[in-house]
């Protein structure tokens, strides 16, 4: 009888568990990207997971919605939802993600709030296609909170690739005067490998630049300007 053996789970540090990319690019990513997943619960506690079109609007995520629909009925019982961006780097294999929990509220089409942003042009993507002249349609904005967790983002692909239990990370928005200020970055997978230069390799200071090779027009007027074998320039000969 063979005696099975349990392997022990891995143990990683702090700074190995909490890459932090930048939230700047992070809130950049997730502008460029249209496509979410929103999870919601219902009053009898039963959870619901679905995919929604989103337009970010400074720290508000919005998208369209029905009242009657599981979605809106759940967010008008409990505003508490959590949010999944997928972020597709590699034609192939799981994608990178940013994910939040956060608080909903519904919106109505014919209100202040969404009749400003529908003149500015800040929803085109999600009310090009008749979702204002939906009687029972309304908007859910959500609204990004401090604190956003990612995966294998603010990294290359071959640390992805190398080691991805350490591609989750945790980035802050801290807002001031309605922006994001940048935290440090904390890299997560091994230390930074010292690049050689071209000046290393010869022997010549960091400061020196590469000589630029000359330019064909210069080159040209060199070859036009110079005699040919046998020819005498007259001095007041000027090309």
């Amino acid at each position: 009888m063979q005696t099975r053996t349990e392997t022990p789970p891995v143990q990683f540090t702090d700074q190995q568990r909490q890459h932090r990319p930048d939230p700047d690019r992070i809130r950049s990513v997730m502008a460029k990207r249209s496509y979410a997943t929103l999870a919601s619960v219902s009053p009898a506690g039963n959870p619901h997971v679905v995919g929604v079109l989103y337009e970010l609007v400074d720290h508000t995520l919005y998208f369209h919605t029905m009242r009657s629909s599981r979605k809106g009925r759940n967010i008008a019982e409990s505003p508490n939802v959590g949010v999944c961006i997928p972020v597709r780097r590699l034609p192939v294999g799981p994608p990178s993600a940013v994910h939040f929990q956060s608080t909903a509220r519904l919106v109505a089409p014919d209100s202040d709030e969404i009749a400003a942003l529908v003149a500015d042009g800040k929803l085109k993507s999600i009310t090009g296609h008749g979702e204002l002249d939906e009687p029972a349609g309304c908007f859910v904005a959500v609204t990004l909170p401090k604190r956003v967790l990612t995966y294998g983002l603010g990294m290359s692909l071959l640390q992805l690739i190398k080691a991805p239990l350490l591609a989750g990370g945790e980035t802050t928005f801290e807002r001031q005067n309605g922006r994001s200020t940048t935290r440090p970055v904390v890299r997560a997978v091994g230390p930074r490998r010292s690049r050689t230069t071209w000046q290393s390799r010869f022997g010549l200071p960091a400061t020196c630049r590469r000589p630029s090779p000359p330019r064909r027009s210069s080159v040209l007027r060199q070859e036009s300007s110079s005699p040919k074998p046998g020819e005498e320039r007259s001095p007041g000969r000027s090309r």
